[in-house]
């Protein structure tokens, strides 16, 4: 067997239903006891320190005495169920007062000699209070049925509060996400006023352009000039076509016919 010390919420939360649920006295003298299976449940038996009443004290079912009470006591009357979520294996070499661990190893080399007695006499108890009603037991020892009962309650809730506590830091994670989105967030609008001023650049190109659409607008009517000087020569082209109308006369039609008609004479008189 070993020795161990329980935690003190757990113990408070059973006080609730139950006025033999010891408190635990203090960091230097805390709840210490020993744990039996009893059943398909685990017991903490708490231990007490020597006083001199113990002594004098006589054992019974739910009371022994360790070393005839010299070396402290097991209250088997106020033993309470519970998981082994909630003890706490003690080491005496780690305690800072030495008195107190060599009492805790005296009273943990005498519980191993007699772990047989011990574990007969918390059946034997357990079976009596949840079977029987009214006994003298009864008046002193706690509600074993009742606290199995509030112990898994109270497993249950401590189950919800984990749960709860899980979902509640994969939520934390995705808001920071969405912190560290919306800084980059910033960045594109930067990006856009870097943007817009690219887009005022294009607009001076553009004027640009249109200066430079008015450049060909003048050289348009260079062409108009350069246009109107064919015309020009369109004009002393139908002045030179005249010429050679006026031209035309000095061929005499009449001296052609003479030559032809002599031609012909000459032709006839051979």
């Amino acid at each position: 067997m070993e020795l161990y010390t329980i935690n003190e919420d757990y113990i408070n939360y059973l006080r609730k239903f139950s006025e033999n649920v010891r408190y635990n006295k203090n960091e230097s003298r805390p709840y210490v006891g020993i744990v039996l299976k009893i059943n398909d449940h685990n017991y903490f038996a708490p231990l007490g320190s020597p006083k001199p009443k113990h002594i004098k004290m006589k054992e019974a079912l739910d009371f022994i005495k360790i070393e005839n009470g010299k070396t402290g006591v097991i209250n088997l009357n106020n033993m309470i169920p519970v998981s082994k979520d909630y003890i706490t294996n003690i080491r005496t070499n780690t305690l800072s007062n030495k008195k107190y661990a060599t009492l805790l190893e005296d009273q943990l080399r005498w519980i191993e000699r007699n772990k047989e007695t011990i574990i007969s006499k918390s059946l034997k108890l357990y079976t009596l209070i949840t079977t029987k009603e009214n006994t003298i037991f009864h008046k002193r020892s706690n509600n074993f049925k009742l606290l199995e009962e509030k112990a898994k309650e109270y497993e249950k809730e401590l189950n919800l509060i984990e749960e709860a506590k899980d979902q509640e830091i994969p939520q934390e994670k995705p808001l920071e996400e969405v912190k560290d989105q919306e800084i980059p967030q910033e960045k594109p609008l930067e990006e856009v006023k870097d943007q817009e001023v690219l887009q005022e650049k294009p607009l001076e190109e553009v004027k640009d352009q249109e200066i430079l659409q008015e450049k060909p607008l003048e050289e348009v009517k260079e062409q108009e000039i350069l246009q109107e000087k064919p015309l020009e020569e369109v004009k002393e082209q139908e002045i030179l076509q005249e010429k050679p109308l006026e031209e035309a006369p000095k061929d005499d039609p009449w001296k052609k016919k003479l030559e032809n008609d002599k031609a012909k004479g000459l032709s006839l008189g051979r």
